[in-house]
C-alpha cells in the first residue's frame, strides 16, 4: 500500500498522525508587528504542541524552557490540557495510548500551529490553535480552541481546559533548573476581577536584607464563548494527590461546578490555568475557547485589556492578523510553482533567514538614512538550548545575535531591499578588529543624540514635560523604547508617530552594539564579502564610491587580546604539544588603561588621544586580508585556528588545540584578495594604521628570503604577534598610502594563496580538504608555567596530519576553482568517499 504523503494546503503544512512520527522541535516566528509586544513559544509534535513559551529569553519562561530531549518527555503533562467528561467519565484528548479510531492533524505555517483530533470513540472534534498576539501594547500567546459534537444528539459536557503550569515573572532559568523548589516560595497568584490570573513572584527571591517587591507579572484570561471564565490556578483542585499531574482525580469525582467554587491556594506552589465550564451541544455545535497567556506591567494594566479582548470577533481578526504580518514579511520571495512544497519551502527559508539577519526597516529624515532591522534573535531554539536568545518585548523589536548568523543572514538584504545599500557591509566591516577578529555577540543598534538635548525636543515634539523621556533620549534609545514609554506613561506627541520619530532621529546617530561574547571563530569574516558583492550586483556604478569615498569606517576594539605562542604552546599532562588558553579575556590592563568597557561597543584610538581610527571600505577590507593572510598555517595552506575557536562547526572544538587550520577561509581569503585586485584604483589614496604598514612590510620581505615552509611561517607569525602587541593599547599614527604601493603584495597574496589551495588539492587527493591538523615533531620545554597553568614549550617544527574529509571545503571551491574538469572529478571522487549518502543518495 503506497503511504500518503502529507500536503500543503493554504500556506499550511500538514503533518497526519502527528504524534507517530519522529519527535521534532519548532517554534513561533516571535513576531507581533511593528507595533506588537512578541513572546517567543517552542513546540514539538507531541500531546497539545506548545512545549515552552515566555518574554524576552529564558529567564522570562511563563512555560519553563526545556531542551528538545527533555521537551519531548515532559509536554504531556507540563504543557496544555484539555479534559472532557460525559456521564461521569473523563478522557483527555491528545492525550497517550491514542486508539486508532482516533486521528491527529498537526498544520504548521511561518505565523500559527494548528493541532486537530477527531474522536470517532467519544465523537468530538477538537481544534487547537496557537500564535503570538499581533499589535497589541501586551504581550500575549493565544490559545484557540474549538469543540465540536460530532454525535447526532445532544449531549452535556463538562470541560476543563488551559495549562498545568504557568510561572510568575522573574523566576529565572537556573534557579528553575537548580532551586525550582525553594523558587516556589516565592511564588503567588491573585484573581484580578475575581476571575483574571495573575502570577507574581510576592518579593524579589534574593538573600538580601532588602526586600523588593515587584508589580509586574503574568496573566491568564480565557473567554467561553465569549464570556470571561475564572480563572482555576491550583492544581490541587484538578489533581488533587496526583502530584505527577497524570490523572484530573478530583475531577473524576465532582462536578465542574464545585471544583470552579473550591478555594484555592495560590501561595507556595507552581500553579496552572485552567478555564471550566459546563455545555450543552447540539449535533454539530462547536463551544470556543479563546485564551490569552503572557505578561504585564502592572495589574491595572491587564485589567484594561479585559474590554478589548472580550470584544466579539477579536481573537478570530487577531489570528488572521498575525498570519498576514508574517505573509506581508515573506511576499518579498513569493513563489508560484508546480510544486507547492518548494513554494512554501522558499517563503519558510526566508522567514528563517529575517528571524536571524531582521528584516531592514527605514527611518528617514530630512538628511539621514537609518537602516534598522527588525525581528531578529539568536538561534536558541529546543535543539540550540546552548544559545542564549533574546527578543526585545518591545515595539520596533530586534533582538541579539552571533555575528556570523547575522550576517550571512543578511546576505540577500540588498537584493529584496535595495535601500539598504552598502549599510550592512559596513555594519559587520566596523566590527572587524585590527588583528582580524570580531565580536560574537551582535545586539543591534541603539541612538545617541549628536546635536540637541532631550529637554530641547520633549519641549518641541511633545505635550507637556516629562523626566522618564528627557532622561532617555538623553541616554540611548531605540525607536521602541520611545513609542513603548509613551504608551506606559501616557505621553502624547504633538506630531504623529512617524513624524516624531523622524523628528528625533535627524538629531541621532547610531551606535553598533555588540560584545566579545565567547570566542574568536576563523570563519566569521567569510561573508563579508558576500554583502559587498551583493551591494555591487544592485549598484555597480556605485562601487568606486562605496570603496573609497566613506573614510568613517572604524575598527572595532576588544578587551580580549590574542596571546602569543610563548604563552598557549603548552604541554599537556600527557606529553603533547597542545594549543591551549590563547586568549587573554578581560586584558585589565587593556581595559583600564583605556578606560574600555568590558563587554560594551569601544573603537580602536589613536594612541593618548580620544580620536578614533577611520579607514575607508577598501582599507578596512585590505586590512582583514592582510591580517588573515598573515595566519597561513606552518605549510602555509590553510588559516590557522589559532585564536580557541573552530569555524561554524563546533563539532570541531577541538581542532584548535591540535594546532588545526580552515582551508575553506583560505578559499574565501583567495576570493576576497581577487576583489580587492579588480577593484583597485591606483589614483586613490588609502587611510591605514601606520603599525598595519610596517606588518606588511615584513610579511612581504619575509617571502623574499626563499626559506621552508616553517621558517617562514615562524618569521610571519612573530611579526604578527609582535603587531598585536603594538596596537594593543592603541594605533601609533595613521598613514594614507597610495594604493599602487599595495599592488605588489596583493600579487603576493593571490600568488601564494593560489599555491596553497593546488597543494591542499594534491594533500586531498582531488578532494579539497575542510581541515588540516599539525603535530609539533620537535620542541623545547622552557620550564615556563603559562597563563593556562601548563609548562609552555617552543615548537621547532610540524608535521601535518590528515583529517577526515568534511563538504565545506568542496563546497566552498566551487566559488574558487574555474576549471570544471576538476570540479568534476572532484564531485565523482566525493561520491566515493563517505560523504555520499548511498541511501538518500545526496
Amino acid at each position: 500500500m503506497k503511504k500518503k504523503q502529507n500536503l500543503i494546503v493554504n500556506d499550511e503544512f500538514i503533518i497526519e498522525n502527528y504524534d507517530e512520527q519522529k519527535p521534532f522541535a519548532s517554534f513561533l516566528p516571535g513576531i507581533a508587528g511593528i507595533r506588537g509586544i512578541p513572546l517567543w513559544c517552542h513546540y514539538t509534535n507531541r500531546s497539545q504542541a506548545i512545549t515552552s513559551f515566555g518574554l524576552r529569553d529564558k529567564n522570562g519562561c511563563i512555560l519553563e524552557f526545556y531542551p528538545a530531549n527533555s521537551a519531548y518527555r515532559f509536554v504531556d503533562k507540563m504543557g496544555f490540557r484539555t479534559f472532557i467528561k460525559e456521564n461521569g467519565k473523563v478522557w483527555e484528548p491528545f492525550g497517550v495510548g491514542k486508539s486508532s479510531k482516533v486521528k491527529r492533524t498537526m498544520y504548521t505555517s511561518g505565523a500559527r500551529v494548528r493541532i486537530e483530533e477527531i474522536d470517532l470513540i467519544h465523537q468530538i472534534k477538537l481544534s487547537v490553535s496557537y500564535f503570538i498576539l499581533p499589535s497589541e501594547n501586551i504581550g500575549g500567546l493565544v490559545r484557540r480552541v474549538t469543540l465540536t459534537n460530532l454525535a447526532n444528539n445532544k449531549r452535556n459536557l463538562e470541560i476543563l481546559d488551559g495549562i498545568t503550569q504557568l510561572l510568575p515573572t522573574d523566576a529565572n532559568e537556573w534557579m528553575l533548573k537548580h532551586q525550582s523548589n525553594l523558587l516556589k516560595s516565592w511564588m503567588d497568584v491573585e484573581l484580578l476581577d475575581g476571575k483574571i490570573g495573575f502570577y507574581y513572584e510576592n518579593s524579589v527571591p534574593a538573600d538580601t536584607a532588602e526586600v523588593n517587591t515587584s508589580v509586574h507579572g503574568n496573566y491568564y484570561i480565557s473567554f467561553v464563548n465569549g464570556n470571561l471564565a475564572k480563572t482555576i490556578y491550583d492544581m490541587n483542585t484538578i489533581f488533587s494527590y496526583d502530584t505527577s499531574l497524570s490523572k484530573p482525580i478530583n475531577f473524576m469525582k465532582q462536578a465542574i461546578s464545585d471544583i470552579i467554587n473550591t478555594p484555592q491556594v495560590s501561595a507556595d506552589k507552581v500553579s496552572g490555568g485552567f478555564s471550566g465550564s459546563t455545555i450543552t451541544l447540539e449535533e454539530n455545535e462547536d463551544i470556543y475557547i479563546d485564551t490569552v497567556i503572557g505578561y504585564a506591567s502592572n495589574r491595572e494594566f491587564i485589567l484594561s485589556k479585559q474590554n478589548v479582548f472580550s470584544k466579539p470577533g477579536y481573537f478570530e481578526e487577531k489570528e488572521k492578523e498575525a498570519v498576514s504580518i508574517v505573509n506581508n514579511i515573506t511576499k518579498d520571495i513569493e513563489t508560484k510553482s508546480n510544486l507547492p512544497l518548494f513554494d512554501q519551502y522558499m517563503k519558510q527559508n526566508y522567514l528563517d533567514n529575517i528571524l536571524r539577519g531582521g528584516i531592514p526597516y527605514f527611518i528617514d529624515t530630512k538628511s539621514k538614512h537609518f537602516v534598522y532591522h527588525l525581528f531578529s534573535r539568536r538561534h536558541g531554539d529546543m535543539e540550540r538550548e546552548y544559545n542564549f536568545f533574546s527578543i526585545a518585548p518591545e515595539y520596533y523589536s530586534q533582538g541579539n545575535g552571533n555575528f556570523r548568523d547575522v550576517c550571512q543572514n543578511r546576505r540577500s538584504d540588498s537584493l529584496f531591499h535595495p535601500e539598504v545599500g552598502i549599510f550592512n557591509a559596513k555594519f559587520f566591516a566596523n566590527l572587524i578588529q585590527l588583528d582580524g577578529y570580531n565580536p560574537l555577540g551582535v545586539l543591534g543598534l541603539k541612538f545617541h543624540l549628536t546635536c540637541s538635548t532631550g529637554e530641547e525636543l520633549v519641549n518641541k515634539l511633545f505635550n507637556g514635560k516629562n523626566e522618564k523621556m528627557v532622561a532617555l533620549l538623553n541616554a540611548s534609545f531605540t525607536p521602541g523604547a520611545i513609542v513603548n514609554l509613551m504608551e506606559q506613561e501616557k505621553i502624547t506627541s504633538k506630531v504623529t508617530e512617524e513624524e516624531l520619530l523622524k523628528a528625533i532621529f535627524e538629531h541621532a546617530e547610531y551606535e553598533i552594539c555588540a560584545d566579545f561574547g565567547e570566542g574568536y571563530w576563523v570563519d566569521h569574516w567569510t561573508y563579508i564579502l558576500d554583502l559587498v558583492e551583493n551591494f555591487e550586483a544592485i549598484y555597480p556604478d556605485q562601487m568606486n564610491n562605496a570603496l573609497y569615498q566613506d573614510e568613517s569606517y572604524l575598527y572595532y576594539d576588544s578587551p580580549v587580546t590574542v596571546l602569543p605562542r610563548s604563552e598557549k604552546y603548552v604541554l599537556n599532562k600527557h606529553g603533547n604539544v597542545r594549543q591551549y588558553g590563547a586568549l587573554l579575556e578581560k586584558d585589565e590592563e587593556k581595559i583600564n588603561s583605556l578606560h574600555m568597557n568590558p563587554w560594551g561597543s569601544n573603537w580602536a584610538k589613536l594612541k593618548g588621544s580620544d580620536e578614533l581610527v577611520k579607514t575607508s571600505l577598501f582599507g578596512k577590507l585590505y586590512s582583514l586580508a592582510l591580517t588573515k593572510f598573515s595566519l597561513l598555517d606552518p605549510e602555509g595552506i590553510g588559516i590557522s585556528m589559532e585564536a580557541n575557536k573552530p569555524g561554524w562547526n563546533d563539532a570541531m572544538n577541538g581542532l584548535p588545540g591540535i594546532f588545526a587550520s580552515g582551508v575553506s577561509e583560505a578559499i574565501e581569503l583567495s576570493r576576497l584578495v581577487s576583489f580587492l585586485q579588480k577593484h583597485l584604483d591606483a589614483k586613490q589614496k588609502v587611510s591605514l594604521p601606520i603599525e598595519l604598514v610596517e606588518l606588511a612590510n615584513e610579511v612581504y620581505a619575509s617571502y623574499q628570503n626563499n626559506a621552508s615552509s616553517f621558517e617562514l611561517w615562524d618569521k610571519v607569525t612573530s611579526a604578527v604577534e609582535k603587531y598585536r602587541e603594538s596596537t594593543r593599547m592603541g594605533v601609533k599614527a595613521e598613514s594614507s598610502i597610495a594604493l599602487s604601493k599595495i599592488t605588489p603584495m596583493l600579487k603576493l597574496m593571490k600568488k601564494t594563496l593560489d599555491k596553497a589551495l593546488n597543494k591542499a588539492l594534491q594533500i586531498g587527493k582531488g578532494i579539497m580538504p575542510t581541515f588540516i591538523a599539525y603535530e609539533a615533531t620537535n620542541y623545547e620545554a622552557t620550564g615556563h608555567i603559562g597563563h593556562y597553568g601548563l609548562e609552555t614549550v617552543k615548537v621547532n617544527s610540524f608535521k601535518a596530519k590528515p583529517l577526515p574529509y568534511f563538504l565545506e571545503a568542496p563546497a566552498r571551491s566551487m566559488k574558487y576553482l574555474t576549471n570544471k574538469t576538476l570540479l568534476r572529478t572532484q564531485y565523482q571522487l566525493i561520491k566515493q568517499t563517505a560523504l555520499y549518502d548511498e541511501r538518500l543518495k545526496m
